[in-house]
């Protein structure tokens, strides 16, 4: 990620990460690095499976983290987001939290 903000030399008003952060083993990491590449008043735009979305956890075997609001909300406030919308819906799959973090 920040080779990214090196070759671009800039930061970004939106960043999408959408169900890619549970396959992380590091999201602090990654969390970390996406808030370096947003601009003050900028926003994350996230979404991953629920942790009570239907789906025994043991068919989740490429998700190295599980997600559900009060995880999610603490593991954003850590690296310095603010979440200020949470939405739990249907996917194909199942439930899947969707939401939008500020910086």
């Amino acid at each position: 990620m920040r080779d990214l903000k090196n070759k671009y030399f800039q930061e970004f008003n939106v960043v999408v990460a959408c169900e890619v952060i549970e396959h992380l083993k590091n999201p602090y990491k990654v969390l970390r690095d996406l808030f370096k590449l947003i601009k003050d008043d900028g926003f994350l735009i996230f979404s991953m499976p629920y942790k009570n979305c239907g789906v025994p956890l043991e068919e989740w075997k490429d998700h190295e983290t599980i997600w559900d609001y009060e995880n999610t909300v603490e593991r954003m406030k850590t690296v310095g987001f603010k979440v200020i919308s949470f939405y739990c819906g249907n996917a194909a799959y199942g439930l899947n939290i969707m939401g939008v973090a500020y910086k």
